[in-house]
Order: structure tokens, then sequence, then C-alpha cells
């Protein structure tokens, strides 16, 4: 795997080896991007918690290749994550557990290796961990407490 080195150098996008089923396959990792500023809250040897922004997509996607929660994420301290976010690879989401719409802000959570991954991604799924919302609302509420109790719509860019 390519190193991470300082933002002044020309990139070129790292390839990790993997291997599956006895083959081995690249895969491009994300770019790191510097210029996304990333708060962590909390970090240990297996995962880390950070603070993503309103305004910032978690993931690369179409239109953002390397303005996302990860290409900084990439980024932090030189490269001192992209390691061994790389090698959990895209099939892993580079350690990303969940996401958070781009309008969202909020913790996010990322494994920094496969065990830590696979055992946490399995609790969100059985919903024994859990997220929860806070939503800021603008005028008058019909009562004190209440829910809301509807599919969430997907957005378009429109929307942005």
């Amino acid at each position: 795997m390519q190193a991470y080195r300082g933002a002044a150098e020309a990139y070129r996008p790292p390839r990790a080896a993997v291997r599956s089923s006895g083959r081995v396959r690249r895969v491009t990792v994300p770019r790191p991007n510097p210029r996304i500023r990333v708060r962590i809250v909390r970090e240990d040897a297996r995962t880390v918690v950070v603070n993503k922004m309103p305004g910032l997509v978690t993931e690369p996607g179409r239109g953002h290749s390397d303005d996302t929660l990860i290409n900084g994420l990439f980024a932090v301290d030189d490269g001192r994550l992209a390691c061994k976010l790389a090698k959990l690879g895209d099939a892993r989401d580079f350690g990303l557990l969940h996401r958070l719409d781009r309008l969202t802000s909020g913790l996010v959570l990322a494994a920094l290796d496969r065990e830590a991954w696979d055992i946490l991604r399995e609790a969100f799924e059985k919903r024994v961990l859990r997220k929860t919302y806070l939503a800021i609302v603008r005028g008058d509420l019909q009562g004190d407490a209440g829910e809301v109790n509807r599919a969430l719509a997907d957005r378009t860019e429109a929307d942005y």
C-alpha cells in the first residue's frame, strides 16, 4: 500500500491488495483531504467517533469524490488512520458503521479493524446498538411530547 504523505505532494490514488477467495484484487481507497476538518470526540485502538458537521457528505459517491467525512478521516494527522481504514476496504465501508444525511450533524462511529467492524455492524443490524436523533424545530408544537412515525424520504440534489 502506498504511504500517505503530506498534502502538498501530487496525489495518486493508493491501491490496496485484497486477497479474496484465493485471488488478489486491487481496490482504490478514498483520497485523503486535509481541508475536511474532522473533530475526533473519542478514539481507542479499535474505534473512532467523530463529529460530522452539517453540509458534509459522509462518504464518497456521485458528485462527492473527495469532499466527504471519509476523505477527512483518511487525512487525519497526515494519514495516521488511513492504513487501518484502507485495510477494511470498500466491503466494510472503510470503517464507517453508519451514515448521516448531508445536512445532519452528529456523531459517526468508525471501526479501525475487521473484528470491531463485524461486531459493531451486527450490533447495529440487531438493534442492540441504537442511534438517537434530536430534532430542533421552529414554530408551535401541539403538545409537550410526541412521536413522528413516518418513513424518511430520500433527498435529491435539488433539495440541497
